[in-house]
């Protein structure tokens, strides 16, 4: 019997599928998606078209083509993980996928995806190869988050496809531009956080938290889509960096506990940052992380003349300057000099200059040397712990003002940027 077959007791039937499109302004690239998607071999699928409030021709245009395709239109834009578990929610099939309206599906894409889900009990998610428009150049061959900095790799991007990532395997996440899970194993994981608005770290997290259920997520090369990337988000804009890094923290602080936060991801992002980066990253970081820029020279326009590293451009790396002075203070002077014992009355001769050599020796031996020796540690213990106070006051500081972010609610819900804003609106939203 074939895998996407399912036995009951009397009767055997095909597995049922929903694909989710969620649609902002897409009128100029949905109409190939929902295309391949009704020209895929696999003969039960449900299409559903989640629109977050588009202002161009999207909503009549799929209203007018498609006149099969369940749309649902939002009054708001809930970003792709709120706009995605509308759909997912509404969804039918018993598996379940999200296609991005700027992707093309090969024609037995879903049937791939349901026989690797059926394939093994363990499979929670699976993803695809995805390849660029040209067909040749991978774009995501499964993804990995490097620890502790949660930044994120897709395996393959940019390199020519020869095969060499032709064999499934088990992959740290997949990306939410052609997922596809089991309905039930979605609703378990409640699908996509709606927090991470607008987009980025979503699928990240969701294939975390079925990893954490003991489920694997798996890269099948054998599901091909083809994504054209970037259509509404421009990867080199301070709006790209502002998202991508809002998100990324939001993540470490669902995922990272209290001791991971404090010792391994903020003294990783306070290293990154003084490293060599591009400006609009540095600045949407630092906006992030403080809130505001300090001083009205540096303010991190794209227009401006950015600030040398060397000066100190946030509260957060001004306090952490300050600190590290004063460490490197403590460090520099904190060992005893040791001074031989001299005594104050006067000798005379020979014999007395050799009394007085014995008895600096011996003093220094049994007296002076161990109280040296005593200061010596003492000092030690004094300036290791000033360090360590140090570097927590400091790593506090950017736990606080990290928090505060989330706490503030920006990139959510409650403050949401239209994606047509230009990168200085964006900036002023972070301040």
């Amino acid at each position: 019997m074939s895998p996407l077959m399912q036995e009951t007791n009397t009767t055997s039937r095909l597995y049922s599928t929903s694909v989710v499109v969620v649609s902002y302004n897409t009128a100029a690239h949905i109409e190939s998606c929902l295309l391949s998607i009704l020209e895929l071999d696999y003969p039960q699928v449900e299409i559903i078209v989640v629109d977050n409030g588009s202002t161009d021709e999207s909503v009549d245009l799929v209203r007018q083509r498609f006149p099969d395709v369940e749309l649902v239109e939002l009054q708001e834009n809930k970003g792709f993980a709120g706009g995605a578990s509308v759909g997912l929610y509404m969804a039918s099939g018993d598996i379940v996928a999200t296609v991005n309206p700027d992707v093309k599906l090969d024609p037995d894409w879903m049937s791939v995806v349901v026989e690797t889900l059926l394939s093994e009990e363990g499979i929670g998610i699976v993803g695809s190869k995805i390849l660029y428009p040209d067909g040749k150049t991978i774009q995501h061959a499964g993804g990995e988050v490097h620890y502790p900095l949660a930044t994120t790799e897709h395996t393959g991007r940019g390199e020519p496809d020869t095969g060499q990532y032709n064999q499934p395997r088990t992959v740290q996440f997949v990306t939410g531009a052609a997922i596809a899970m089991r309905r039930d194993v979605g609703r378990a994981l409640q699908f996509f956080d709606e927090s991470f608005f607008p987009v980025f770290y979503e699928d990240v997290d969701l294939c975390v938290r079925a990893e954490k259920l003991g489920l694997r997520v798996l890269y099948q090369p054998r599901a091909v889509a083809y994504h054209k990337e970037s259509v509404t988000l421009d990867h080199s804009t301070s709006r790209y960096y502002s998202y991508y890094h809002a998100n990324r923290l939001r993540y470490v602080i669902k995922h990272y506990s209290p001791e991971q936060v404090m010792l391994d991801f903020l003294p990783a992002e306070a290293a990154r940052l003084s490293g060599v980066m591009p400006r609009e990253d540095r600045t949407a970081s630092l906006h992030l992380l403080d809130n505001k820029l300090a001083g009205s020279n540096n303010t991190g326009r794209p227009d401006q003349t950015p600030v040398e590293h060397s000066q100190p451009k946030s509260k957060i790396e001004k306090r952490w300057s300050t600190l590290q002075n004063h460490m490197r203070e403590v460090m520099d002077g904190w060992k005893v000099r040791e001074v031989p014992f001299v005594s104050s009355a006067p000798l005379v001769g020979p014999l007395v200059a050799r009394a007085r050599s014995r008895i600096n020796n011996l003093s220094t031996r049994w007296y002076v040397q161990p109280i040296l020796q005593q200061q010596v540690d003492y000092n030690a213990a004094v300036a290791r712990t000033l360090r360590e106070l140090s570097e927590q006051v400091a790593e506090l500081q950017a736990q606080v003002a990290l928090q505060s972010l989330l706490t503030a609610g920006l990139v959510s819900h409650n403050n949401r940027a239209d994606p047509s804003e230009e990168p200085e609106e964006i900036e002023e939203e972070l301040e």
